[in-house]
This record gives structure tokens, C-alpha cells and sequence, in this order.
């Protein structure tokens, strides 16, 4: 009678945590590999070039067969040479921490106070001048193209300033 053991599992019950275990197993660089497919052509130059290595290794490092592995040290600069955190994303796709699953997010800068202060100090002023260059355009009781056009301009700024402190905010 055949050892249970010896018997080949069905790759369609295989679970996903069970590919990354399977030699040769290069999820990390497999998720890498994807993200510089979707890249421009001189991605692999780039990528190389911020993990101080050849184009040649880059494409060895794509290759499932080749032994070539990135190094976990490496793993933050490969990140920021692609400009996601997508492969860390997919190599822990389907794997259950404490019960949950996990996905890496940004963490808000906390901004200090004074920066706060300032910022709102200057967003008073901006919204100041809005108020005074609307009073200026509706003088006459209308409105030009060009009144119209500076005060959008005006209102985009004081948009940014408001949106820069609910971020800072948060």
C-alpha cells in the first residue's frame, strides 16, 4: 500500500500560504516581477539601479527558476524603487495573523502644533485677501472673465490650505 506522504497533492487544493513554501518559492520577487511589467520599459534599469545591482540580476530575479533571491534587507528599497508596497501586499495575500487578514497602509505624519498654527494663521490671510479681491471685482457689480478667473485662483489656493490641514489633522 502507497505511503500517504509520497502520494502528490492536488494542486487545486493547495492553499495560497502553501505556494510561497514550495521550493523553488520567490513570491517577493514574483510580486516585484508584476509591478515592473505594468512599469515603462526602463523600470528594470531603475529598479536595478536602487538595489545597486545589474539589469541581468533583475531579470534573474524574475525568472521562478533561477535561484537569485532578493535579499531581505532589500525588501524597503525594492519598495521604494517601485513606489508600492503591493509585493508585501501580495505575498501575505490569503495568510491570517490573529485572525485577520493584513495590508500594509500609510502612516499620516503627525504634524506639530506650531506648523498648525502657522498654517492656519496663513489660511486667515489667504481667505482675507479673497474676501478683499471679491469686494474689489463686485465694485462695479459685475464680474469680468478675468475678475472671475483670479478669484478661482484664489479660492483653489485657500482649497489646498484647507485640505493641508485636515491632513495634518488627521
Amino acid at each position: 500500500m502507497p505511503n500517504s506522504r509520497s502520494r502528490p497533492t492536488d494542486p487545486a487544493i493547495k492553499s495560497i500560504a502553501a505556494r510561497f513554501t514550495e521550493s523553488p518559492a520567490k513570491p517577493f520577487e514574483a510580486a516585484c516581477g508584476a509591478v515592473l511589467f505594468s512599469l515603462d520599459m526602463g523600470a528594470n534599469q531603475a529598479f536595478a539601479a536602487a538595489l545597486d545591482k545589474s539589469p541581468a540580476w533583475v531579470s534573474r530575479m524574475k525568472d521562478p527558476s533561477d535561484p537569485v533571491h532578493a535579499r531581505a534587507s532589500d525588501v524597503a528599497r525594492a519598495c521604494q524603487a517601485l513606489g508600492t508596497v503591493r509585493p508585501l501586499d501580495m505575498l501575505f495575500e490569503g495568510v491570517r495573523i490573529n485572525g485577520s487578514e493584513w495590508r500594509m497602509q500609510p502612516v499620516p505624519e503627525v504634524a506639530a502644533s506650531e506648523d498648525l498654527r502657522l498654517d492656519s494663521m496663513q489660511l486667515a490671510g489667504a481667505a482675507g485677501g479673497y474676501v478683499a479681491a471679491l469686494g474689489h471685482a463686485l465694485a462695479d457689480g459685475t464680474l469680468t472673465r478675468q475678475e472671475r478667473s483670479e478669484l478661482s485662483g484664489r479660492l483653489e489656493v485657500l482649497r489646498e490650505q484647507v485640505e493641508a490641514l485636515i491632513a495634518g489633522l488627521a
